[in-house]
């Protein structure tokens, strides 16, 4: 078992236990033979003596040379009823702060403590406060290059890991938005013949990485080099496999798909820039093109209470109706469903030319 009491604390966090891995191993502590042993003891009232975390107690016994058997069993006797009387007495609420690190691959790893934490969860407690000691090079390179680009720690879109909690985030609503989408994807399941799916504007990839997770070939495109440097370093970080693709203009990159293999592209955030400074017909060409290179299109609008977009500068609707009406009427698709309101008031559609829905 290891101590650390000199270690400061870097940061404190409320965590789900299950998240939580046994010190040396990549097994979550409510999957250990621990865990195992008191759920069954809690739910039996009695000592299971063919649980696998009895064999573990007879071996560490038997390490300690009682070769006699009748020792070694009343040895193990007496650990266990060590064991169930420390469970049956535990007040998980009075415990302080479990030291855990932060592994390069995004687990908090319990450093001491792990037998209180197991104890905790079959108590039903669901959650525990954390205090990280160690963080892993990987994590603070990431951290240090997210406030070189914004200074403070602030994220444009989130990142979906505890460790960035006390982050300020812009774009908080892109887990709503992906489940919007992925719902609606899988209403048309079967119907859509490929599952590939292009995500423009994707930032540093959380839409991406939510996608990728619920079963799509991702790839993402943005035109700023550090939203593609931290994407392709949380790629590493998270386990997941999305190209990620920096290009000035996405238009073009479509072009280059010359065997209609992709099935949906979002498009989020994105376009209405252009609308602030007038650029109507660029706007509509780039909706018109990315519609016709895909089944079904996720586009949203801004809202005329977003004042840095006045009906002055644009005649595309800027309200849900309007902007439903011109999808059909202007880009001419064949169908359109407005998939709620999300960010900031935005109304999120999909579109398609290609099917009807």
């Amino acid at each position: 078992m290891l101590h650390f009491p000199r270690q400061p604390t870097i940061k404190s966090l409320i965590l789900p236990i299950e998240s939580l891995v046994i010190e040396g191993s990549l097994c979550p502590v409510t999957q250990g033979p621990f865990a195992g042993f008191l759920l069954k003891f809690k739910n039996d009232g009695v000592i299971d003596r063919s649980h696998p975390y009895v064999d573990s107690v007879r071996y560490a016994w038997r390490l300690k040379h009682h070769d006699d058997p009748l020792v070694l069993e009343r040895k193990v006797e007496e650990n266990l009823l060590h064991d169930i009387r420390r469970f049956k007495d535990f007040d998980p609420l009075s415990e302080t702060e479990i030291p855990v690190r932060l592994k390069a691959d995004g687990q908090f790893e319990i450093l001491d403590g792990h037998h209180r934490v197991v104890m905790a969860w079959c108590s039903g407690q669901k959650t525990l406060r954390v205090a990280v000691k160690y963080v892993s090079p990987a994590w603070m390179a990431l951290e240090n290059e997210l406030l070189r680009v914004s200074k403070t720690r602030f994220l444009y879109q989130q990142i979906e890991h505890p460790w960035f909690l006390d982050w300020q985030v812009m774009r908080s609503s892109t887990d709503h938005r992906a489940a919007a989408i992925m719902n609606f994807l899988s209403s048309l399941d079967g119907i859509i013949p490929t599952k590939v799916h292009y995500d423009i504007g994707c930032c540093t990839g959380h839409l991406a990485r939510c996608l990728k997770r619920a079963g799509l070939a991702v790839l993402g495109i943005d035109n700023r080099e550090e939203h593609i440097r931290i994407a392709d370093y949380l790629n590493i970080i998270f386990g997941v496999n999305i190209p990620f693709y920096l290009h000035d203009d996405f238009l073009s990159l479509l072009d280059d798909d010359i065997y209609d293999h992709i099935g949906s592209i979002s498009c989020l955030s994105v376009l209405h820039h252009w609308l602030a400074t007038g650029q109507d017909e660029r706007y509509r060409d780039a909706v018109e093109k990315m519609a016709s290179k895909c089944w079904v299109l996720f586009i949203d609008q801004v809202n005329e209470e977003q004042q840095f977009i006045t009906r002055k500068q644009t005649n595309i609707p800027l309200n849900a109706d309007g902007y439903e009406r011109w999808l059909r009427d202007v880009i001419g698709c064949r169908s359109v469903c407005h998939l709620g309101t999300h960010e900031w008031g935005r109304p999120l559609f999909a579109a398609s030319l290609k099917m009807d829905f």
